[in-house]
């Protein structure tokens, strides 16, 4: 029988187990970053950052693009999940330039309009 979905980590921010692999790619316990900034005050809320994933996704029944990824945030027990390219790709900057600061760093998940599209977009901004 063929495998119609798949997940695989092409990056995380530290090196991982066989066991932190596996549990990472199980995204069932995951907070959805979309549904959570929906709610009131999230964007005051500061997500405390200890690490990430990046994961690759192949789905044979998804409606849209069959490929695609999604980033997991690791804060202390919590894990939070977004496929938003945006939010990715604004997360990924700052934890670049933060991942060796000393101090206890985290973000906050802003929703903003897009000027291009209908509907709104997820940004990570540094807290």
């Amino acid at each position: 029988m063929e495998n119609t979905f798949t997940v695989t980590i092409i990056k995380a921010s530290q090196e991982l187990t066989a066991r932190q692999k596996i549990q990472l790619k199980d995204t069932a316990e995951c907070i959805s970053l979309d549904r959570w900034s929906q709610e009131p005050g999230a964007s005051e809320q500061v997500i405390p950052v200890d690490g990430f994933v990046v994961l690759a996704i192949h789905n044979e029944r998804a409606k849209g693009d069959t490929d695609y990824e999604q980033l997991v945030i690791l804060s202390g027990n919590e894990k939070y999940i977004t496929g938003s390219n945006s939010f990715r790709s604004s997360f990924l900057d700052i934890y670049e330039e933060m991942q060796n600061d000393p101090e206890p760093w985290g973000i906050r998940v802003i929703r903003r309009t897009s000027k291009n599209y209908a509907g709104e977009f997820l940004k990570a901004v540094l807290a």
